[in-house]
This record gives C-alpha cells, sequence and structure tokens, in this order.
C-alpha cells in the first residue's frame, strides 16, 4: 500500500517524500515519520522499467531478490572486515538458517508470508552487515570513507530503529578496534568517523530534522493499554537467557547446533584473543544486555535516547548481527583443529555436514512447506471470495465514508476467509484495496489511533465520529438497528450508517491545554466515554502547557450544511455553509502540514478531540480547501542530501583520503584512452547527440503526464487544433489570431490525417529529437569540444521546458519553433542563404516571433560590409515577410473576430511587469535563471569573455535583447518566453566561457550538471490537472511556490559558484587533453 500510495504521488505531483496515507488510522503522513527508501525504490525500478512491470510483482520480487542473496552480503562483508573464509562462509550459510520462533529477528520469519512481512527490516539486515564491514574497514585501514557514508544514510532511510542499532554497534565497533593503538591512530579514526557522522547527518537531513520539527504527532503508544509492554520494555534477563541456553534465540524447534558454535566461537576468541573475533564478543555482550529490558536494566535503560519511542524487544536484531559471525568463528576454529589431518578433516566435514545443516536444512524446508501451503491456501481462499471484492468495490465507488468489519477482539476475527489458519481477516484487505477503513490498526502510528479500539459499533455517534458509512459484517449477525442494507451476497451483508461523511460543523465545548501524548490519551478516553450523550468536541492545544485565547467554545450550527464533499488522498473541496459561526471538522488524524484555506484564505487549524482536524468558518457559504503540504523544509534538505551524496561520489571518484600515485596512473591511462578515441568523427557524435535526446525522452516519459484540460489539448492546443479541424473541413471552424496566422504545423498535421492531438505531439517529437543535433552543431561552428557540445545537448535536453513540454502538453508546437530557431542560427551562421530563408518561411508561418532573427542575419553578414549584408538579409528575409503578410491578408482559416488588439496586448503584459501586478516584475526576472538554470550562471562566470564576445559578434547580443523583449510584451508566460536565449547562452557558456575556463575539470562539470538539474527542478512532481500546471511555470505558480524554486535556484547558484572555486581534479584537464583530442 505505501509503495502504491507513493507512486500515486509521484504520478499526481504531490511529493512522495512527504505525502498522506488516507486508508489507515483516520490517515497519516507515513514517510514524514517512517523510512521509505525501500518503498520509493520499487517505485523508481517501476519508473526505470517505464511501467512495463506492475507494483505489486516488483515489490515481490525485489523481496525474493534480498531474501536470497543475505547470505551473500554477510560473505562479503566478514571478508572485507577479514575473517577467514571458511569462518565466512559458514556464517553467510547460518544467516538465512537462524531460526528464532518469530521474535522479529534477522530469521527469515519475519519476512515471509507465515510471519510478518517486515520488507524495510529485510533491506536492514543487508545494510546493517555493509555498515559494520564499511565501518569497521574504514577505521582499520583509513579508506573507504564513500563506502561507510552512503551504506550507513540507506540504512537510516530504509530503517530507523536498525539505524539506531547500527550506531550503538558501531560506537562498540569503534572502541575495540582502537583500545591499545597508538594516539595518531586514533585521532585519524575520531576524524574518519566524524567525517562519516557528519555526511550521513547531512544527506538524511531531510527524514530526521523534519521529524524533530514535528515530534508530537506520531503516537509513542509507550504505555498505551493498547500494546504489549514487552514491545516497549523487552523480556528481561531470566526469560530470555532460558532462550539462549535452550537454543530459542538461534534454534527455535531443532537441534542447537548454531547456539553451540556461537558458544564455541566466544571461547575461541578469547582464547585466541583476535581483535576482531573479540569485537563480534562485545557486540554479542552488549545487545544481549540491551535486550533484556527494562525489567532488568530498569531506569538505566532511560539512558538511552529516545527510550520512549524504542520498540526494546526488536534488539534481538543486534544479538543476530553478532552471533551469526560467532557461528562462523566458532566453525572455523574446530575446523583449524583438524588442518593437519586430511582424513580427519574430511570426515569431521560429513559429520558436520549431517550434524549441522541436516537439522536446520530440514526445519526450514517444513517451514517454507507451511508457508508456501498457507499462501496457496490463502491466495485460492481470496480468489474464491468474489463476494468481498465486489463487496469492496460498491464501498469505494459509492465513497463518502470508512468502511468497518470488525476488531480482532470481536466478530471480526471471524471474517477469515474460512481459513483453517489464524491468517488474512476481511479488514487486512481493505488496506490491500486501498479502501479507507476503521480497522485494527496497522501500526498505531496516527495520535487518535488509539482511541479507535474503543470503537461501540452499537452507538450511532461512534459511525459518525470516525466517518464510518459502511459495515460488512457476515450473514446473520445481530448488527445495530440503525444500521441499513445496501446489499446482501452468499457470505456477506453490506450495511450503511447514519453518518454525516468526512466534514461536519460541530460544536466545541471548551478549549484544553494538553503537554504529553500520556495526557492526550487519557482526556480522549474521559472524553469519549461521555461523547454520545453530549455530541460536542474539545479544543486541544497541543502540546502545551497553557490553553490559548478566546474563543474557549463555539456553539454547533444545527443549520449547517455541507453540500459538496470531494475527497483525494491528500486534499479535500468543501462546499458549506452555516448562518453563524462555527467549527468545520475534517474527520481525518490532525497535523500541522494540513492548510485549509477558506475561499482562498489561509485559516489557522487546530485540533479536536480526539486528535481530529478542525479550522473556524465564518458564518455564510465558503468554498474550503484542506490539502496536505509536505514540511516546508523537507525540499531544501532534500536537496542538500542529494547535493551531499554527489558530492561524496565526486570525492569518492577523486580520493580525497588516498595516495596521490594511484590517481597520477588513473590519470594516464585515462589519457591514453581518451588519446585512443581521437578520431571520433563529427557524424559520429552528431549521432551521440541524438541518442541523448531520445534517452532524456524515455527518462522523463515514465515522470510526466499528459495534460488533461480541455480532452488532453491543453489552453492554446485547443485552439491549434481547431486550426487543423478548420483546415480539414475547408474553412468551416473559426480559429482565434494568433493561431490562425500560425498555420505551417496546423497544415502538416492536417495532410497527415493523425488526430490533432497525436499529430501534433508526433511533430514535436521530430523537432525535438533533430533539435540535439542542431545545437550541437551549432556550438561545434563555434569550436566548443565534442565532449563540451554533447554536454550541452545533455543540458538542453533535461529543461523543464524542453522535452518534458513536448510530452505534457502533446497539441503544442512549441518544440517545432525551437527547432526551427536552431535550423535558422545554424543556417545563418554558416551562409547557407537558401536553406536559412527557406526555415525563416517556415518560422514565420509557424512562431511569427522568429521573424526578430531577420536582423541578425544583418549583425552577423555586416562585416562583409553594409551593402552586401543587406543584400543577404533581403534575400533571406523576403520569403518571410511575404508569407506572414499574405497569411494575414489572405488567411486559410477563418479568423475570430474580437479580442484585444496587438497594441493592448502588448501595453497590458508590459504593465504587469512594470507595476509587478501579481508579482510580474519578479516572475519576469526569475523566469531565465528558474527554467534555464545553470545556461544562465555559465557566462557570468567568466564576464570578461562573455562581453568580448558579444562585442565581437553582435548578432548574438542583439539575440539576446530581442528574446529578453519579446518575453516582456508575449504574455504572463514568461519561461516559455525565455527558452529562446537557450542558443545564445549555450554558445556563451559550452564555446566561450568553459573552453578558456582555467577551473574547469570534469568533475566540476559533473557537479554542475548536477546542480544544474537541482536549479531547474529536475522531474518536480507534475500532475495533469490545471492547478499542477500552474504550479509548474513560473509565470502562473503560487507565490510559496514561487519562493520556494527561487530559494532552491539560490542554492544551486550559490554551490555553483563556490564549485568553480573548490581543487577538485587537474585544473583545465578537459582543456589540456579534450580539444585537442576530441576535436574532429
Amino acid at each position: 500500500m505505501f509503495v502504491e500510495r507513493a507512486s500515486e504521488a509521484l504520478a499526481s505531483g504531490e511529493n512522495p517524500f512527504d505525502t498522506w496515507v488516507p486508508e489507515l488510522e483516520l490517515g497519516f503522513p507515513q514517510f514524514l515519520y517512517y523510512q521509505h527508501l525501500p518503498h520509493l525504490a520499487v517505485v523508481a525500478l517501476h519508473r526505470a522499467l517505464l511501467g512495463s512491470v506492475d507494483l505489486v510483482t516488483l515489490f515481490n520480487a525485489l523481496r525474493y531478490l534480498l531474501l536470497v542473496t543475505f547470505p551473500l552480503t554477510v560473505l562479503w562483508s566478514l571478508r572485507r572486515m577479514g575473517l577467514p573464509t571458511v569462518a565466512a562462509c559458514v556464517a553467510a550459510g547460518a544467516a538465512s538458517l537462524v531460526s528464532a520462533s518469530h521474535r522479529y529477528g534477522f530469521e527469515y520469519d519475519s519476512y515471509v508470508w507465515r510471519g510478518f512481512g517486515m520488507y524495510t527490516q529485510l533491506w536492514a539486515v543487508h545494510l546493517s552487515f555493509l555498515a559494520v564491514a564499511s565501518f569497521h574497514s574504514l577505521i582499520l585501514r583509513g579508506r573507504g570513507h564513500a563506502l561507510a557514508i552512503l551504506t550507513f544514510s540507506a540504512l537510516a532511510l530504509s530503517h530507523l530503529l536498525y539505524a539506531y542499532m547500527a550506531a550503538i554497534t558501531l560506537g562498540v565497533v569503534f572502541v575495540v578496534t582502537l583500545v591499545g593503538r597508538d594516539r595518531a591512530t586514533i585521532r585519524v579514526a575520531i576524524r574518519s568517523a566524524a567525517i562519516v557522522a557528519g555526511a550521513v547527518a547531512v544527506i538524511t537531513s531531510y527524514m530526521w530534522v523534519p521529524f524533530l520539527v514535528v515530534p508530537g504527532y506520531i503516537n509513542e503508544s509507550y504505555g498505551s493499554p493498547y500494546i504489549r509492554p514487552t514491545f516497549y520494555d523487552s523480556f528481561g534477563a531470566p526469560t530470555i537467557l532460558g532462550w539462549l541456553v535452550s537454543g530459542q534465540l538461534l534454534d527455535a524447534g531443532r537441534v542447537p547446533m548454531f547456539t553451540l558454535l556461537c558458544a564455541v566461537g566466544i571461547a575461541a576468541a578469547i582464547r585466541l584473543r583476535s581483535r576482531l573475533a573479540l569485537t563480534f564478543v562485545a557486540l554479542f555482550a552488549v545487545w544481549l544486555v540491551l535486550y533484556f529490558g527494562r525489567p532488568t536494566l530498569g531506569p538505566l535503560l532511560d539512558l538511552l535516547p529516545l527510550h520512549r519511542s524504542l520498540l526494546v524487544h526488536r534488539f534481538i536484531g543486534g544479538v543476530h548481527l553478532a552471533a551469526i559471525p560467532l557461528v562462523g568463528i566458532g566453525a572455523a576454529w574446530l575446523w583449524s583443529l583438524l588442518e593437519r589431518r586430511p582424513l580427519a578433516r574430511t570426515t569431521a566435514l560429513a559429520v558436520l555436514a549431517i550434524v549441522l545443516l541436516i537439522p536446520a536444512m530440514r526445519e526450514r524446508w517444513t517451514y517454507y512447506t507451511f508457508n508456501n501451503e498457507w499462501l496457496g491456501d490463502t491466495r485460492a481462499a481470496l480468489a474464491a471470495d468474489t463476494d468481498a471484492r465486489d463487496l469492496i468495490a460498491r464501498v469505494r465507488e459509492l465513497g463518502g465514508g470508512r468502511v468497518y468489519a470488525g476488531m480482532r477482539n470481536n466478530w471480526g476475527e471471524s471474517l477469515g476467509f474460512g481459513l483453517p489458519f489464524r491468517g488474512v481477516k476481511l479488514y487486512n484487505l481493505f488496506a490491500f484495496e486501498r479502501a479507507p477503513s476503521l480497522a485494527p490498526p496497522y501500526r498505531g502510528a496516527s495520535v487518535p489511533s488509539d482511541v479507535i479500539w474503543d470503537f461501540r459499533e452499537g452507538v450511532a455517534a461512534d459511525y459518525d465520529l470516525f466517518g464510518v458509512r459502511f459495515v460488512i459484517a457476515p450473514r446473520g449477525l445481530q448488527v445495530a438497528p440503525f444500521l441499513t442494507t445496501v446489499a446482501q451476497t452468499v457470505r456477506y451483508v453490506l450495511y450503511e450508517a447514519p453518518t454525516s461523511g468526512y466534514v461536519e460543523y460541530v460544536g466545541v465545548a471548551g478549549r484544553v491545554a494538553i503537554p504529553t501524548q500520556a495526557d492526550l490519551l487519557a482526556r480522549d478516553r474521559a472524553w469519549f466515554a461521555d461523547y454520545p450523550a453530549s455530541r460536542t468536541y474539545l479544543r486541544y492545544d497541543y502540546p502545551a502547557r497553557a490553553a490559548g485565547a478566546e474563543p474557549t467554545a463555539t456553539p454547533p450550527c444545527p443549520s449547517g450544511l455541507v453540500t459538496y464533499v470531494r475527497a483525494q488522498p491528500s486534499r479535500f473541496d468543501v462546499v458549506a455553509s452555516c448562518p453563524a459561526a462555527a467549527a468545520l471538522a475534517f474527520k481525518i488524524a490532525y497535523h500541522p502540514n494540513w492548510v485549509v484555506r477558506v475561499d482562498g484564505a489561509q485559516t489557522e487549524t487546530f485540533m479536536l478531540s480526539p486528535g481530529i482536524l478542525a479550522v473556524a468558518m465564518p458564518p455564510g457559504r465558503h468554498f474550503v480547501t484542506a490539502e496536505y503540504l509536505s514540511t516546508p523544509a523537507k525540499a531544501p534538505l532534500l536537496v542538500l542530501g542529494a547535493l551531499a551524496v554527489l558530492a561524496v561520489l565526486a570525492v569518492a571518484w577523486r580520493p580525497a583520503f588516498a595516495s596521490p600515485a594511484p590517481r597520477r596512473r588513473a590519470l594516464v591511462a585515462w589519457a591514453a584512452r581518451v588519446a585512443a578515441r581521437r578520431a571520433l568523427a563529427e557524424t559520429d557524435a552528431v549521432i551521440v547527440s541524438f541518442a541523448i535526446v531520445a534517452a532524456v525522452f524515455l527518462l522523463l516519459a515514465p515522470f510526466t503526464p499528459r495534460i488533461a484540460a480541455n480532452r488532453g489539448l491543453g489552453f492554446d492546443g485547443e485552439s491549434y487544433a481547431l486550426a487543423v479541424a478548420s483546415l480539414r473541413e475547408h474553412g468551416a471552424v473559426a480559429v482565434s489570431a494568433p493561431f490562425a496566422y500560425r498555420i505551417a504545423p496546423a497544415v502538416l498535421v492536417a495532410l497527415s490525417g493523425l488526430d490533432p492531438r497525436a499529430g501534433y505531439q508526433l511533430l514535436d517529437v521530430v523537432a525535438s529529437l533533430a533539435s540535439g543535433p542542431l545545437l550541437f552543431l551549432l556550438l561545434r561552428h563555434y569550436r566548443a569540444s565534442v565532449p563540451l557540445a554533447l554536454l550541452a545537448v545533455a543540458w538542453w535536453a533535461v529543461l523543464p521546458f524542453g522535452l518534458r513540454l513536448t510530452l505534457y502538453y502533446p497539441a503544442l508546437p512549441d518544440a517545432v519553433g525551437f527547432a526551427l530557431l536552431l535550423a535558422i542560427l545554424l543556417t545563418a551562421v554558416r551562409g547557407r542563404l537558401v536553406l536559412c530563408a527557406v526555415a525563416l518561411a517556415v518560422g514565420a508561418l509557424s512562431r511569427e516571433s522568429l521573424l526578430a532573427l531577420i536582423p541578425f542575419t544583418a549583425l552577423l553578414w555586416y562585416r562583409d560590409g553594409p551593402r552586401r549584408a543587406a543584400l543577404r538579409m533581403t534575400l533571406v528575409g523576403a520569403p518571410a515577410l511575404v508569407g506572414f503578410a499574405a497569411t494575414h491578408l489572405f488567411p486559410l482559416v477563418p479568423v475570430l473576430a474580437g479580442g484585444p488588439s496587438l497594441l493592448e496586448f502588448v501595453r497590458f503584459h508590459v504593465d504587469l511587469v512594470v507595476s509587478d501586478t501579481y508579482g510580474g516584475l519578479w516572475r519576469y526576472l526569475l523566469a531565465a535563471p528558474l527554467s534555464l538554470g545553470l545556461f544562465v550562471a555559465l557566462p557570468f562566470f567568466a564576464p570578461r569573455a562573455s562581453a568580448a564576445f558579444l562585442r565581437r559578434e553582435p548578432a548574438w547580443a542583439y539575440l539576446v535583447a530581442a528574446t529578453l523583449f519579446l518575453a516582456l510584451v508575449g504574455g504572463r508566460d514568461d519561461d516559455r518566453l525565455v527558452y529562446g536565449l537557450v542558443p545564445a547562452l549555450a554558445v556563451l557558456g559550452f564555446a566561450v566561457v568553459l573552453p578558456a575556463a582555467a577551473w574547469r575539470s570534469w568533475p566540476r562539470l559533473l557537479i554542475l550538471t548536477l546542480l544544474h538539474l537541482v536549479a531547474i527542478r529536475f522531474l518536480v512532481p507534475l500532475g495533469p490537472d490545471t492547478p499542477s500546471w500552474f504550479d509548474y511555470a513560473v509565470g502562473w505558480m503560487s507565490p510559496p511556490r514561487l519562493v520556494n524554486a527561487a530559494l532552491q535556484g539560490i542554492l544551486a547558484f550559490s554551490l555553483a559558484a563556490l564549485v568553480t572555486l573548490l581543487p577538485l581534479g587537474r585544473p583545465r584537464l578537459g582543456r589540456a587533453l579534450g580539444d585537442r583530442t576530441l576535436r574532429t
């Protein structure tokens, strides 16, 4: 469900790193507080495969892959730490054979169907071994910072509890590894550990900083009467030591051979005094003691950070992390005793296989056999019970509330699909089918989740409180009399409860300060007992020591009406009216990230008992939107973390902690390879530029939906489609200006016979694929090296109003106009007059703004003399001007009368900028930096060289000025209009600035490329609806979003300037080798 919700969020333009999950426990922002990398990995793989494999299949395939490769992870990790081959191999084999009778440890019971299915822990056990191995190697050898940083960061984003445990584990490893070392070694190790800790903190900051900023809205559950106390307190030393001695921690249900080998490993480590072996002994002792928990440690356990949220019973994972290598060490020590006796060793090997492996394999085989049988039985039972799925589908179709099918402590347990074992219940199916429900809390994460256990199915007020509209019950069950039958099947009856739905006007009896979650639960339970009689709520100031100012109470609104509710996963649209001021309650879990707007104005939210969302409404009829928005700090910190990862990779590629000799050898080898490829042909490079564009198309496709407005045509696209229809129907349809005059693309689409939407998109795709080679050839004309020209093509391909616009806005022929712009510029600079005239004539009939290129040709050829330049300009521009005049005097399609004149249009949009109406001035100024990224920045990194080029080539200075002027007068689509700056900025940046830059090196160019992606908000979620499009474009996005985009751009530009000063790689490496060896 979490994977599907993340995929859905990405497709709809939400932030998949922080989105609302409405199906469970009145809703909860799952990924704000919960590990998410394993879920997003499935989504990323799904997108990478272009959706060819469904999410469920990928999820199961990835789980299977992690299960079968766990021994390989253990083997690699232990060998990297220096454990002998025999010990590492035995430990790897034991890793997948551990049996602990469902105690949430490393045993496979934790991951498979018969067990708990803990997907994120499956990632965590892999990453725990990798993190320990990489950190041990770093401390011991002083190398491998990048691996340690990345593995621990991945662990922190994959499983918070195991990351917490890994921090303790690494502390023990650090101490034991450095005992007795000299001070210099210890200082180096401390520095390395500090680097790792700092880098991990930065990379994962987008996860833990918001967690700490809004900590009180995840249910701690500590002390809750609904949670087993052993989850937080564990079981105590006598119980756990009894399990250890009897083999229940490693060999449950079989001969305790792994337990014995673990004991032998401990004895061998003490006897041999091996530092590595003693490290695992120390880890085993530390984790065993911590696993004892509160019954043994008492208040000492409170010394651990975040002790109230720790599931101490899960510390068995730390015991297994240490025990698995000790099993290998014990086996290796016994093996070494027979080293000089080959016959005895062979005999011992056979005995070991029989005594050790056969019982373990038999026990595991039996377990997995039952697992497969139960899984098959469950699959068959679910397939046979079509009634359940039909009723759930009916519930989803009707909507308007949650569905209830009992609890664990009542008749809900009987709805088990006829399975003879305790397996899937009907209420479990709701989550899989994505039906919002009131069911036994899945994780108990939301603040009101504990109160769900007190739901009284015979009290009508409780149904209204929790928004329960439907009940699915077995036939023959006596239900409350207020439930009415909606549908009946052979097995079930679907009932409907009288409820006001998700949104309701309510009365507030008072305002109370709640300092802690324990106080909140106590207050909720007391209030809940009286709720059916009072039908009023309490307003909570939480967490707070004192209640806020007036009003403390508001009366109910009996005549209040909620006439329209549209419920989406993270948004509600509501039309509500009440003659007096009143409180409007949303029956979802309260969280401060919910933003409510009343008639467009943001309104303060507050918490009502039992932890639901509410706002104070003024009298009258209002349109209300409630939307869950990601924590503001999340996106900037995510960008910071991504940049930190890139920095780590860059440093790893050019290691700062290694000897310079290997770098020199690598540099020589790289230079030799470059020299061997110096014969790269220009035609080959053109093909490569084409391939870059095609690859970016494939990358963008799964992340880019299609615009939904006007049947997928969009806004301007509808007018372009009308032009095609008019041509096909011989002028039967009138088209508004200027679309009636942009007739060239419409003619091609009309002749193709394709649907206008498909025809324009095909035309745009062809134009986009051609634009890459055209831009490459233009840069090569100005002597940009092949690698730099190809890099410029890649920078252009990812721009938000380039290929992505082609995919998103099929009927908008902007790509055709850009391809014609490049064609005109290329043919002009090469002196191909006829081709230039043809391209300009077609351009005038596609985008009239291309007529501004006629003076460009005159300035370009001015050095040949004024007369010759004027003659060439006339020859090139005349066909375009004639065609433009002809289409206006004798239009091919009827032109719709009315609308503002050109002068009125220009005056209006200039006034928007000059008067800064709707932020017009800021939008105009920010359009180029936010939509073109570091293309804008590169000329400013060498301002003198850029200015000298523009003085030497006035045609390009004119092009920049003309494009900015057209963007000023051309309307509010500033980012689309400044897109024409790309050729000029590419020539300045990649043919003028970079070839002469003393700081240029490929590591820097890589980092600048990544910062370019940050600046342009690459792959920012884009939804198909109109608000999503407006929030995507700089000219239309809301002011808060514009501010966030500007801050992100400032960060990227600042870091880019800093990168030019960093000592990464050899200065001018690309110039020294690339310009002479890669240029054809």
